[in-house]
């Protein structure tokens, strides 16, 4: 194998273990907040479902909603006058004091960070292999199955955790000139992007398998 591909997967092993204990340090930070201090503690949800933790006094939750606003609201002109267009489907943030009982937004984030951090072990443990100069090692193959599971689990999990802030948004929040509506936001390019790791296992098992093959041959 060639130096620079095996140099290349050690920088990437290394900045792939480092993000896992980034994640799970910042997360038992987090974990000693809820626990020990008096502190608030916010999760704060993105527009796309990405999970965050402050903690402070003036900590707020945030959570992401979807609305379409009202017709002279949505109404939109170009400068020149010419052109007119309507304002469909709008997303944005909601920020709120942060609840009694937040477990329900932190059990959400919990499971996208255990998720990103599987994605993240399974990728680690890829490119040490391909820096110990043993790509076709036969577990590559089902790390890769479970690389694609974790993808597509990560982002059904991440669909209906923005679905569910929008639903729990719109059952209990109104605004002025906007209606608060619901929808999951489903990144197709994600669940394809999975199915196509499937399918890359099973190539690679297949080439795992004539590799050892051809290793008996010789």
């Amino acid at each position: 194998m060639p130096f620079h591909s095996r140099t290349v997967a050690k920088i990437l092993a290394m900045i792939f273990t480092g993000l896992w204990w980034w994640i799970v340090l910042a997360s038992a930070v987090v974990i000693c907040f809820v626990v020990l201090s008096r502190w608030n503690v916010g999760v704060q949800i993105g527009s796309n479902g990405e999970p965050n933790f402050v903690a402070g006094k003036s900590a707020r939750m945030v959570l992401p909603v979807a609305f379409e606003l009202d017709d002279v609201a949505a109404d939109v002109t170009s400068k020149d006058g010419t052109r007119s267009g309507l304002i469909e489907q709008a997303s944005g943030s909601l920020r709120l004091a942060v609840p009694d009982r937040p477990w329900l937004p932190i059990g959400g984030a919990a499971v996208m960070i255990v998720l990103v951090l599987w994605i993240l072990a399974e990728l680690a443990a890829l490119c040490r292999s391909v820096r110990d100069g043993h790509p076709f090692d036969p577990h590559n193959a089902v790390r890769i199955r479970r690389l694609a599971l974790a993808v597509v689990l990560a982002e059904v999990s991440r669909a209906a955790i923005v679905y569910a802030a929008h639903a729990f948004v719109a059952a209990n929040f109104t605004a002025e000139h906007l209606r608060f509506t619901a929808w999951p936001h489903i990144n197709t390019f994600a669940i394809v992007s999975g199915l196509i790791l499937f399918v890359l296992a099973e190539v690679f098992r297949a080439g795992t398998r004539l590799d050892e093959e051809q290793s008996l041959t010789v």
